[in-house]
């Protein structure tokens, strides 16, 4: 028993030296910590917490903007202790030299590194002021904006108006522009990755998407970030803000208003009145619909924009193309929509207009959208507020293909820029309008191809390499790169009158063995010179979203329109992928007395 008690004392003595020495070294921890939180500010705990800030998905620009602030931090200090009382010094040194947003913003920073290294000690910087609100008279205006595209339209440098353009209408910082490609231009959508800003998606406008489509048609960009320079490099903010301002110097607007930061808060300011202008319009509608009246009011129906409108002398449109617009208002119109306000008309009901009729042809529904966006637009100028865009109607739906086929005037007024410019390329432009030939059998084609004793065209196989750069022509090769293609060698197609007339002068002085498009023996353009040129002539045209596709669309439809048989139009084009211009047919199952009928 004795024994046993001797052990037991022997024991309690280890434990409690063993627990002298584990408090002790505790006690030497908690010093050490209280003294590295005394020790300066050093390089390895710079790199450290930057470590950090990566690896916690901030931005690179973020942690190069804390890492500054910490080591402006160290500099002040001087090898000193981490107290604070240098902290407040600090703060008083600074709001001297910076206004105080900017000192919160790099206070901010600071915070961030001691709540890193594990000091409980902070800057307070709740007490300073943020960013204030610029007064109307510091922002960009709508007319100032105007000006300043037109301005940077006139300039050398290409990128300075689709950089203010996407801004503006986007909404994005200058640094996200990095993140723009030509995947997210084709998408519509827009993905920023970094930061509080992870997985933020930013919906590209339309019209917005024509300009960056066409900008990167112009630089060759078809795959990647579209503002890279030349050696691959995110071109300098600073330099890009010195190039506008001084491409606007002449505007008259001043030069604060022409930064990134200004053409942000521009989209910032003329969203919310979008918001405002929306719910505006939302409460006038609701308003509207209760009043007893509104079914029978013509004031503002689109019946009577129409009517206006094509009584306009100013309507640009040929008598047979004016006769044929009215045709389809009475016809399909007018008894749909015929007193609905402009102020409601939306895209569902321009489907409503066209689906009425099942086996409607396709080229009488792009007329038909057509005259529906003339009247709006018609009636936007007289100071209707409208919900449609020119997009929204400019293309036709069959079989889910969405196909951009001309109207009568958009054709007119094509055909006229054409024929009156002295070009071979527009020569050869007319001539795939009234024969649907691809981009690439017209780049093959040579002088030789036209028989104008025997009025026809031998379409040869496509066999020259740089004809296949279609593949990457935007929205061509969708189509017509995919189709099945049974040709021979040559194909014919007869060709009328009126078209022999007009290419007879032009082709026959020059030599047979030249290449039609352009007139040289051994040099064929490209498809991207093609297609890059009939965008700029609808450019001219005032034609919208229209590039080659359009035109042998807009010939496969008219010859249906005008009752051309399946089989004709497959041998003309060269394709067995002909019955898209051609409207869907109702499945209609027969009954057995009728098929008997017509068996015997």
């Amino acid at each position: 028993m004795l024994v046993i008690l001797a052990n037991c004392v022997k024991y309690l003595h280890i434990l409690q030296k063993y627990l002298i020495i584990s408090t002790n070294r505790k006690k030497c921890e908690r010093v050490v910590q209280v003294k590295q939180t005394k020790l300066i500010v050093n390089e390895n705990s710079i790199k450290e917490f930057v470590g950090q800030l990566a690896a916690n998905g901030v931005a690179p620009h973020t942690q190069k903007r804390y890492e500054h602030d910490v080591k402006m931090f160290a500099d002040f200090l001087r090898k000193r202790e981490i107290t604070q009382k240098n902290l407040d010094a600090y703060k008083a040194a600074k709001l001297k030299e910076y206004s105080a947003a900017t000192v919160k913003t790099m206070l901010f920073g600071l915070n961030k590194y001691l709540e890193f290294i594990g000091t409980e000690l902070r800057i307070n910087n709740k007490d300073l002021a943020a960013h204030r609100e610029k007064t109307s008279d510091e922002q960009l205006t709508m007319d100032e904006y105007l000006r300043v595209l037109s301005a940077l339209k006139s300039c050398s440098d290409d990128r300075l108006y689709v950089i203010v353009e996407t801004i503006c209408s986007a909404g994005i910082k200058y640094s996200e522009l990095k993140y723009l490609t030509v995947e997210a231009i084709e998408a519509g959508l827009l993905i920023l990755p970094y930061g509080v800003r992870k997985d933020r998606n930013v919906y590209l406008p339309k019209n917005l998407c024509a300009d960056l489509r066409k900008f990167c048609a112009d630089k060759g960009v078809y795959r990647g970030s579209i503002f890279l320079t030349k050696l691959g490099n995110f071109p300098d903010r600073g330099n890009m803000t010195g190039a506008i301002r001084e491409a606007c110097k002449n505007t008259g607007i001043d030069s604060k208003k022409l930064s990134m930061r200004a053409f942000k808060d521009f989209y910032t300011a003329n969203f919310e009145n979008i918001r405002s202008e929306m719910a505006e319009l939302i409460d006038e509608d609701l308003r509207v619909l209760h009043t007893p009246s509104f079914a029978v009011s013509n004031e503002n129906s689109f019946r009577s924009f129409a009517l206006k409108w094509l009584n306009n002398d100013d309507n640009s449109l040929t008598e047979a193309a004016k006769n044929k617009y009215l045709r389809l208002c009475e016809e399909y119109i007018f008894p749909v929509l015929g007193n609905t306000d402009c102020r409601r008309i939306t895209h569902a009901h321009a489907d409503s207009v066209t689906e009425r009729v099942y086996d409607m042809p396709l080229k009488t529904r792009a007329d038909i959208m057509r005259v529906m966006w003339l009247t709006l637009d018609f009636a936007r100028e007289n100071g209707i507020k409208i919900r449609v865009s020119q997009g929204n109607l400019c293309t036709v739906n069959n079989r889910g293909d969405m196909l951009r086929i001309l109207a009568d005037d958009e054709i007119d007024r094509l055909v006229k820029y054409l024929k009156t410019a002295d070009s071979t390329i527009c020569t050869g432009i007319y001539l795939a309008l009234n024969t649907g030939i691809r981009a690439e059998e017209l780049c093959a084609l040579k002088c030789g191809n036209i028989d104008f004793g025997r009025k026809m065209l031998s379409v040869p196989m496509i066999g020259s390499p740089q004809i296949y750069l279609s593949k990457k022509t935007d929205g061509y090769s969708r189509f017509d790169m995919t189709e099945n293609i049974e040709m021979a060698d040559k194909r014919v197609i007869f060709l009328p009158a009126f078209l022999i007339e007009f290419l007879k002068p032009v082709y026959e002085k020059i030599p047979k063995d030249c290449f039609l498009i352009n007139g040289f023996p051994n040099k064929a353009y490209g498809v991207e010179t093609v297609e890059n040129k009939v965008r700029k002539i609808a450019g001219k045209c005032k034609l919208f979203n229209v590039g080659f596709s359009a035109l042998r669309d807009t010939f496969g439809a008219t010859c249906a329109e005008n009752g051309m048989d399946f089989k004709t139009l497959e041998n003309i084009m060269g394709s067995k992928n002909v019955e898209r211009y051609y409207p869907e047919k109702k499945n209609v199952k027969e009954s057995p007395l009728e098929f008997l009928r017509k068996a015997f």
